[in-house]
């Protein structure tokens, strides 16, 4: 296993690791997302929700936001939330 971040993906592969970062945070989105709208909507989605995972999937959509991989404005469209609420969840 590589050293590097992400280490997972040999460095024979061909992938450029931004693109790898931009895949994993573009196709965990949709779900993250959907989920913090459950949370922060308190709608009845059927899933129980503990405060931790709220932290670890603002912290995700975050993260997504500080790579680049997604922008502000489709992170309000899909979430409902800005950086200030995603923060105040973390």
């Amino acid at each position: 296993m590589s050293s590097r971040p992400g280490g997972c993906i040999p460095c024979w592969s061909g992938v450029p690791w931004s693109a790898a970062t931009f895949g994993f945070f573009r196709e965990g989105l949709p779900t993250a997302c959907e989920r913090l709208r459950s949370i922060t909507q308190r709608s009845a989605s059927g899933l129980l929700e503990e405060p931790a995972t709220a932290r670890a999937l603002a912290g995700f959509v975050t993260r997504a936001l500080d790579c680049g991989a997604v922008t502000d404005a489709e992170v309000a469209a899909r979430c409902g939330l800005d950086r200030a609420a995603l923060a105040a969840l973390r």
